[in-house]
């Protein structure tokens, strides 16, 4: 029983050991199935993380580059930002010189219809100066026949002068007949022919030289009077011949006096002609510079000359500057009045050299005294009076040509200030550039004749 009960145990047992084997196979089964889906699930993993790793060097890469590229970006962004500020600058410096321009703008049709003003008056003072100028053809014209006639009146005088002239030939040949007849005669008197001879030369120079003519007649004369001592045939013949000559040489005298006084009065129609000429060219010259708004001066200095004196005109007023009463005290003003050829209203202009190159002391031809700021000032509206030269910058002034005004500014060394007239006063002021009318000065040479 116990045997069976073993058995029975034993083939339960052996059931259970091949149940479970069965189980344990389909476990087994299982197990690789699962093991094979793991293992493919692991490649896959396995490939995923590769590709993730992959993926992630590539991300490093990428945010490598992306990270250089951000610092090149940030870097260009604050250069951007560098240049944006020079920009803003830039465009800030820009307006300023844009309102600048546009204020020269204005300040320049101001002045263009000043011009143009200017030349409309021009126009008409053109007009009348070209009706002028028609008068003066017409008194050329009748100046040409007047000259015709003239012409043809010398061409006469001229042939009488010939006349003149042969008479006086003819006349020197019977007197060279009468000498050498005389030297047959008398051998003897050879000191008498010497004198004769130097008289005959000076009776020739007589006719080429008209103005020693009378000084040579008398000192012939008295040289005749001392042959007519030693020889009387000689003194008759010397003294025809003279009485010959005297009424020659009056007759040329008298032909030659009309013939200058007709060359005078050429002379005389001629240089008028030639005036009005020079006058006409310089209005065609004005009235070119005045439509093309240009000028024939210089810009540099050069034309000014040391010992030359001048008036200086102010553009706006048309007055010159001068020194009042022309008054020798020192700190007088300068003031402005029309122009009266007195020298209190000529100046001076002096070149220096070295460091004061292009610069001028301008000193009053009747007081001998600069030009000077009052007080070494550099504020606007202080006035100019006159003192002694003292070489101060103070004295010193720079002409800066104007071409568009055909004018000058008068800059001073010490305040770079400009030479103004007053706008309330007659009184000379120095004043900030500003393209003004009461700034602009002419120069004009004075004609000492």
């Amino acid at each position: 029983m116990e045997i069976f009960l073993a058995v029975v145990i034993g083939i339960c047992c052996l059931l259970v050991i091949i149940i479970q084997g069965q189980q344990a196979e389909q476990f087994l089964a299982q197990t690789k199935i699962d093991l094979t889906t793991t293992s493919e699930i692991l490649n896959r993993e396995r490939k995923q993380r590769q590709q993730a790793q992959q993926f992630f060097e590539q991300t490093k890469r990428d945010l490598t580059s992306t990270s250089k590229q951000l610092n090149r970006e940030q870097k260009q962004r604050q250069q951007a930002q560098l240049s944006l500020g020079e920009f803003k600058r830039d465009l800030t410096s820009i307006s300023e010189q844009l309102n600048r321009e546009r204020k020269q703008h204005q300040q320049s049709q101001q002045s263009l219809e000043q011009i143009k003003h200017d030349f409309a008056i021009t126009d008409k003072q053109m007009t009348r100066e070209q009706k002028q100028y028609q008068q003066i053809e017409k008194s050329l014209e009748e100046t040409k026949c007047a000259l015709t006639v003239t012409a043809e009146q010398l061409n006469r005088e001229h042939k009488q002068r010939q006349q003149a002239e042969q008479s006086i030939e003819h006349t020197k040949r019977e007197m060279m007949v009468t000498f050498k007849q005389q030297r047959l005669e008398q051998e003897e008197h050879k000191k008498i022919e010497l004198s004769f001879e130097e008289q005959k030369r000076q009776l020739s120079d007589m006719v080429t030289q008209h103005q020693d003519m009378e000084e040579s007649f008398k000192k012939n004369q008295q040289e005749m009077s001392v042959i007519s001592k030693q020889h009387q045939q000689a003194e008759q013949i010397i003294e025809d011949s003279q009485e010959k000559l005297t009424n020659a040489l009056e007759q040329v005298t008298h032909e030659q006096q009309k013939f200058e006084t007709s060359e005078q009065s050429y002379d005389k129609m001629k240089q008028e002609f030639l005036s009005s000429v020079t006058a006409r060219e310089q209005l065609e010259k004005t009235l070119e510079g005045m439509t093309l708004n240009n000028t024939s001066l210089s810009s540099d200095n050069e034309f000014l000359q040391n010992n030359t004196a001048y008036s200086l005109k102010s553009i706006s007023s048309g007055k010159c500057i001068y020194v009042p009463q022309g008054s020798l005290k020192d700190g007088t003003l300068i003031r402005q009045d029309n122009w009266r050829n007195g020298l209190n209203q000529q100046w001076y202009f002096q070149a220096l050299g070295g460091e004061d190159q292009g610069y001028f002391h301008i000193f009053s031809v009747r007081t001998k005294k600069c030009l000077e700021i009052l007080s070494a000032s550099k504020e606007d509206n202080v006035k100019i009076h006159q003192n002694q030269c003292t070489g101060s910058d103070t004295q010193k002034w720079k002409l800066i040509f104007l071409k568009e005004k055909n004018s000058f500014l008068l800059q001073c060394k010490y305040s770079s200030l400009m030479l103004a007239v007053s706008e309330k006063t007659d009184n000379m002021v120095q004043y900030t550039e500003h393209n003004a009318d009461n700034q602009c000065w002419m120069l004009t040479e004075i004609d000492k004749n």
